[in-house]
């Protein structure tokens, strides 16, 4: 049933991308969304006690796979309907921006998207409509941007997102 769907997260170490050096990672498993930041944690804890480190590929190439395994297993359990709705991914941005923001990073979107060419100039405006209402404890009801504006800039980074290339690099848009 679609009320019991949760995200998950697939966990793949090993990646590695150098000349002469690339490689696919092998896939562990997957962690629910919501148990995700506790299972990094817990597995770069792993890593730092592990007498690989401070080396991470030599880890993921000795017990790293086997320990990821493990740690995975303990954080299986899919949280409860209730919890799931706590863990709405749209609350999660809202609270990075908040955090990036309030470290005074936040206008680093503007710069590297913006001023790039990535994005029209004109959603600045909206842009920083975002940006305040993110800072406060009600962002829906404190957002003062136009519909249309909002609009525009979804389908600006839906365009952005399918311009990315097979290194995960913008395009920056041909006019």
């Amino acid at each position: 049933m679609a009320e019991n769907l949760v995200p998950f997260y697939a966990v793949q170490l090993g990646w590695r991308l150098a000349e002469g050096k690339s490689r696919f990672g092998t896939n562990i498993g997957a962690v629910p969304a919501k148990n995700a930041p506790a299972f990094v944690r817990d597995l770069l804890a792993a890593w730092k006690q592990s007498p690989d480190a401070p080396d991470f590929h030599r880890f993921v190439n000795n017990d790293g796979k086997k320990i990821a395994g493990e740690i995975l297993a303990r954080h299986q359990e899919v949280p409860s309907i209730a919890s799931r709705k706590e863990f709405d991914l749209i609350e999660v941005d809202l609270a990075n921006a908040r955090e990036a923001q309030e470290a005074g990073s936040f206008y680093a979107v503007p710069k590297h998207f913006i001023e790039a060419g990535l994005v029209d100039a004109a959603l600045t405006t909206v842009i920083a409509a975002c940006a305040r209402a993110a800072a406060t404890t009600n962002p829906a009801e404190n957002f003062a941007g136009a519909s249309a504006d909002v609009a525009t800039l979804v389908a600006s980074v839906r365009l952005l997102h399918e311009s990315l290339d097979s290194s995960l690099r913008f395009k920056a848009p041909t006019i």
